[in-house]
């Protein structure tokens, strides 16, 4: 898996907060130069369609696109990147973020660890 692709992901046991859906969306952040060959996780940040689930600063919003398979508007919620076992990918569509999103998209989750003020 590449940075920037769109993956569906299986997280039907999650538990308390965590998303709890079979097939949702999640775009992989993981850097291809430190990633493993055949990584056990990936680290993903959550693509949803509801305006409500975004908080400003923190969510890329994502216009659809062929590149990225979209057919509305949705959001990266960077307040909600999480590492996820590779067996939990269930689908790869090959679809992409573009590159200036990707960047956007880690520095908002930079922002969420604090890594960046």
């Amino acid at each position: 898996m590449k940075a920037g692709e769109i993956v569906l992901v299986d997280w039907r046991d999650a538990r308390g907060a965590e998303t709890n859906r079979a097939g949702r969306p999640a775009v992989v952040i993981s850097d291809d130069a430190i990633a493993p060959a055949h990584p056990r996780s990936v680290v993903l940040v959550p693509l949803t369609s509801k305006r409500d689930a975004a908080i400003a600063g923190l969510t890329v919003t994502l216009e659809p696109t062929a590149a990225n398979g979209g057919a509305v508007r949705s959001y990266l919620l960077a307040h909600l990147v999480t590492a996820t076992a590779v067996v939990r990918i269930k689908g790869r569509p090959g679809t992409y973020i573009e590159p200036r999103q990707l960047d956007e998209l880690r520095e908002a989750v930079a922002l969420c660890v604090g890594a960046q003020r």
